[in-house]
């Protein structure tokens, strides 16, 4: 039985849901549904995991466990969260964890709470020329996260999102992603930030 998990994690949210639990020991990949295959397609592999009118977010999670184990999966955010003046995300981590001959070891759906480190946005004078007066990408970079699942001890090393919103006239989510880098521009304080960024995931739930 395995005593330790590393995962380094990485995760794109362009402008969108995810689900899964601890599944059994020993499970062939053959032998579950097309969403574990699909994660444990590629390393590059990204779902959608938040999608709406205004844009879509994928994401995309890497890493290892073991000696020769791996790690695939993706990390859909919820909301965001100011805890003792850190911003936080809170979402469900899938976690497909992959045995050195391809077949399937595990399943993790879990929540978690991660911490946002970075956050890079489009300067406004990168617009895009079809939608002016609004951005079009935002870049989150969360972790590191150490977690007990079951018994075993995970470390996510990073997790990025990125978001993307669709060009166009009376672009809302656009214009919330250029509120974002105007406060980053400015040293904006975290509750304004993370009222913004949960105005964004409502948008995408849309």
């Amino acid at each position: 039985m395995l005593n330790s998990l590393r995962l380094r994690a990485s995760a794109l949210v362009a402008v969108g849901a995810m689900s899964v639990a601890f599944g059994a020991p020993g499970v062939a990949a053959e032998a579950v549904g097309p969403d574990v295959r699909a994660a444990t397609s590629a390393a590059d592999t990204q779902r959608p995991v938040l999608s709406s009118d205004f844009g879509v977010a994928k994401s995309r999670v890497s890493g290892t466990y073991g000696r020769a184990g791996t790690v695939r999966g993706w990390f859909t955010p919820r909301k965001f969260v100011n805890r003792g003046g850190e911003l936080r995300a809170v979402g469900r981590l899938h976690a497909v964890l992959i045995r050195a001959n391809g077949s399937v070891r595990d399943e993790v759906n879990q929540r978690i709470v991660i911490p946002v480190r970075r956050i890079e946005g489009v300067h406004p004078s990168a617009r895009d020329a079809r939608a002016p007066g609004s951005c079009q990408i935002l870049n989150l970079v969360l972790g590191p996260l150490d977690l007990d699942l079951l018994g075993l001890e995970v470390h996510l090393n990073r997790v990025v999102l990125n978001i993307e919103a669709t060009p166009g006239p009376g672009n809302l989510l656009g214009n919330l992603l250029c509120a974002i880098v105007g406060l980053l521009d400015n040293a904006g304080v975290l509750p304004e930030i993370r009222r913004i960024l949960n105005a964004v995931l409502g948008l995408l739930r849309l």
